[in-house]
């Protein structure tokens, strides 16, 4: 399953946050029960504060969290080989950025292995 959500008009000062995006990439593998293999998060400098993107590459395969401060903005991708609740992962996203509107794009991705 592959999930993307973009939340708009978040609260800016979280969206600077390492350490909040660290902490939402944790609940967002613990709530859905991935395994993280590796965090790696790094802030951007900006005009209205730092950016943050952070990646985690998980058993199942990888999130990606990516923040822009100056334009209120958070854009998130899930992807697992499990099926998982995007409305947890909404929820999680909100509780961290405080979120008035987001999207969401769920996909589900067969795959056929030829032998």
């Amino acid at each position: 399953m592959h999930a993307i959500i973009d939340a708009y008009s978040c609260t800016p000062m979280p969206l600077s946050s390492p350490t909040t995006v660290t902490a939402l990439i944790v609940d967002i593998a613990r709530t859905l029960e991935l395994h993280i293999q590796h965090i790696y998060v790094q802030a951007f400098p900006g005009p209205a504060g730092a950016g943050v993107s952070g990646v985690a590459l998980i058993s199942e395969s990888h999130i990606n969290v990516h923040t822009w401060p100056e334009r209120e903005l958070a854009q998130l991708c899930i992807h697992s080989c499990n099926a998982f609740p995007v409305d947890h992962v909404v929820a999680l996203v909100n509780a961290a950025f405080d979120i008035p509107r987001a999207t969401r794009d769920e996909m589900v991705k067969t795959i056929v292995l030829d032998r």
